[in-house]
């Protein structure tokens, strides 16, 4: 609580030292960058709903960032903006805003509602030109997209009684469209890309891999949303078995490297929405504990307990999956990552 009390101190702090008039320039990008990273630490640690609500505080400190960063780079030569301190904060702001991207589609999975992330999308390097630098928690932008559409087509499905088939059997084909695409993206390609301009320890087999679970937790994501369609041939994608067994594999094969294991919590979490055997849950109920070990980040005992209640609910029923199943589970609005 200290901790916590002290943070809170210090972002009054900044506020005002922000709002006073004898503030220069320089002082006043650093002290918005400072905001922003703090704000972006605590949005990991508010759990339950609270981050949405620091993601609309941060969303509007960055507009108004932006008013006064115009002003501030037209004020240096472009010769010496390598040099200067307000692109180092200009830098800051773009990767603080690229994560809250990346919080706001995934905290968006579990959530009942959107978080309106697309305010963020416009700053978002091309594929192309991802860094690993800039790619928090090794997630690329192409499925990171494919996360947020699929996201989307569950927030069609809140108000789905009463839609016309047509349109119904339109967003099937556009969700199964997605899910083709993220199955076909190119993980190896996307690391070794990644990593040729940036000099790292990491190589790019174990970048693949990290990349490639959450290819496959948005595959198996993706697929629990499309049964929940009305008029949906549930005999399409209805066994998720050996998908899982690839995800935990994947898992298991990143359990020895820390830097990249510590960044699985989501998928691990949404293959334990599709694990059926008591030893896959097993193997899960592992890796968070490793995950914990290793983080001690208090989402973990949230997503252990989430799952827990899912596997005894789903344990009781006569049917292990029917339309619609476990969707209850991925509207609780708790940030996973």
């Amino acid at each position: 609580m200290d901790a916590l009390l002290f943070k809170k101190q210090t972002i009054e702090s900044l506020n005002e030292a922000l709002k006073d008039s004898k503030t220069s320039t320089s002082q006043h990008d650093t002290l918005t960058s400072t905001i922003l990273l703090l704000i972006f630490l605590d949005i990991l640690e508010s759990g339950i709903e609270g981050w949405n609500f620091h993601l609309r505080g941060a969303r509007g400190l960055v507009n108004f960032c932006r008013s006064t960063m115009d002003s501030s780079l037209s004020s240096i030569d472009e010769g010496n903006l390598q040099d200067s301190s307000v692109k180092i904060d200009s830098d800051t702001r773009d990767f603080i805003t690229r994560q809250f991207t990346l919080i706001s589609t995934l905290g968006d999975a579990f959530s009942g509602s959107s978080s309106q992330c697309d305010y963020f999308l416009n700053d978002i390097e091309a594929c192309n030109q991802e860094s690993i630098l800039r790619s928090f928690l090794g997630c690329p932008d192409f499925i990171l997209g494919g996360i947020r559409y699929l996201s989307s087509q569950r927030y069609f499905l809140e108000n789905v009684q009463g839609q016309r088939s047509d349109d119904i059997l339109y967003h099937i084909q556009e969700t199964k469209n997605m899910l083709e695409l993220i199955e076909n993206f190119d993980c190896l390609g996307w690391a070794s890309r990644s990593l040729s301009s940036t000099p790292s320890d990491i190589n790019a087999s174990d970048l693949s891999l990290l990349s490639e679970a959450y290819q496959n937790a948005a595959l198996l994501y993706g697929r629990r949303i499309l049964r929940a369609f009305p008029c949906y041939e549930t005999a399409e994608f209805s066994n998720d078995e050996a998908l899982a067994s690839r995800l935990l594999a994947i898992i298991d094969c990143l359990e020895g490297h820390a830097i990249l294991f510590k960044c699985l919590l989501w998928p691990t979490f949404i293959v334990g929405l599709a694990c059926r055997t008591e030893e896959a849950r097993k193997s899960v109920d592992r890796h968070l504990r490793n995950l914990w070990e290793l983080a001690s980040c208090l989402n973990i005992i949230s997503a252990s307990r989430i799952l827990q209640e899912f596997w005894v609910e789903q344990d009781s029923k006569e049917v292990f999956e029917n339309v619609g199943q476990g969707m209850q589970v991925i509207d609780q609005g708790w940030l996973l990552i």
